[in-house]
């Protein structure tokens, strides 16, 4: 088994814009001197960019990295599923944080998150479907 250096690179991108997502929270909170809850819309929009950030980001990085120690797909296409999800997420986070919000530009987003985990799910599937007949 080698160490998954395509999913480590996108999971360190992704660490530091989840280091400035959190960041900005924090800086929303202390300008506006909201220790607790949502307060402004502004603050409301930068925690929910930042939580849904958080609730997608782990089981993408752990899928993305058991497909690319699977060794099924050549390296490229896990760079094509890693930054797709990157993507997307540097899109949610943006769109959300916006008002007004466009709402297909956060559709789209959307879209290349399920792709990544689709995807991911497919790769994976087929894997272990092979290693279950022997093949």
């Amino acid at each position: 088994m080698s160490f998954p250096a395509a999913t480590a690179f996108y999971a360190s991108l992704l660490a530091l814009l989840f280091v400035f997502l959190s960041g900005r929270v924090a800086l929303i909170r202390r300008e506006e001197k909201t220790g607790l809850g949502t307060g402004s819309e502004r603050l409301a929009r930068a925690i929910r960019a930042q939580g849904n950030f958080a609730e997608y980001t782990p089981f993408a990085v752990l899928l993305i990295g058991f497909v690319e120690l699977s060794a099924l797909p050549p390296v490229w296409l896990v760079h094509v599923l890693a930054f797709t999800f990157l993507t997307g997420r540097l899109l949610h986070a943006w769109n959300v944080s916006r008002s007004p919000e466009n709402y297909r530009l956060r559709a789209v987003a959307m879209r290349f998150t399920f792709f990544t985990f689709i995807s991911c799910a497919g790769i994976l599937a087929t894997k272990t479907a092979m290693l279950a007949l022997g093949a």
